[in-house]
């Protein structure tokens, strides 16, 4: 009796055992494979968060020379200038507020959603510097805009004193014109530009705020490039008074007395 008990034991034994030091290899395999996944997890994590931190600093850069830019535009109301400061300055925080959030998270489809929202939900590529591009653009214009009105009021002055002197400024008189004409319609589309973009704000994701913000984008450079060849013209006008003047002024440059012999 004691002989079947040892080998049914025995023979129990010789069952259980290899489930045993079965189980205890495949848990040596898993182990290794857990770690390696998780090592690739936390790489692949660490990668996603390298590529957003070089998308969050080069907005950062961008929108902090912006900051210091916009203070130094001279036209721009000061209304208008503490929208777009205020403005800036929230983007700036978000880009902040998203870096921290990156950083903390842990989960590979939070993390891609978060990258994702930093060109889909801040627009600061696609709106927020073009806008101030063409604000910076429409604030130079206007500055020439009155440095040349200044230059209208000196030329239509040398222009009479031509015609007084009996010179034929007929030709100067419609350059003149243009002129006028080409600096009132800079200002114009300069000014129009201004007001297009001013009001704009990023789609968070709304298909037809962001077409409507890429129309009034689009339409603003348009305007600005109108002002731009308005300019270029009325540099072209002062040209031709210029001459005009030059050749005036020479013939009416008083004859030397012929020399006399002692």
């Amino acid at each position: 009796m004691k002989n079947i008990k040892i080998n049914s034991i025995i023979a129990t034994l010789a069952l259980v055992l290899p489930l045993v030091t079965g189980n205890a290899a495949l848990a040596q395999t898993v182990e290794p494979l857990k770690a390696g996944t998780m090592a690739a997890k936390v790489s692949e994590l660490g990668g996603i968060r390298n590529l957003a931190d070089r998308e969050i600093n080069r907005r950062l850069e961008a929108l902090n020379d912006r900051l210091n830019r916009l203070q130094s535009i001279k036209k721009l109301s000061e209304s208008d200038r503490a929208a777009i400061t205020t403005e800036i300055q929230s983007q700036i925080d978000a880009m902040n507020a998203i870096k921290a959030k990156i950083e903390a998270d842990t989960d590979k489809e939070t993390l891609r959603a978060d990258v994702k929202s930093i060109t889909d939900s801040y627009r600061i590529f696609a709106l927020i510097m073009p806008r101030t591009a063409i604000t910076a653009a429409a604030d130079r214009i206007s500055n020439i805009v009155d440095s040349f009105n200044a230059l209208a009021v000196k030329l239509q002055s040398r222009i009479n004193n031509a015609q007084s002197a009996g010179a034929d400024m007929g030709s100067s008189i419609a350059a003149l014109a243009d002129f006028n004409a080409k600096i009132a319609d800079a200002n114009t589309m300069a000014q129009a530009a201004l007001a297009e973009v001013a009001g704009l704000t990023p789609d968070q994701g709304n298909k037809d705020l962001m077409k409507s913000n890429i129309a009034a984008l689009k339409d603003a450079r348009s305007k600005i490039k109108s002002a731009e060849a308005d300019i270029k013209a009325a540099r072209k006008d002062v040209e031709t008074i210029r001459v005009a003047l030059k050749a005036t002024a020479k013939v009416n440059e008083p004859t030397p007395a012929p020399a006399t012999n002692n």
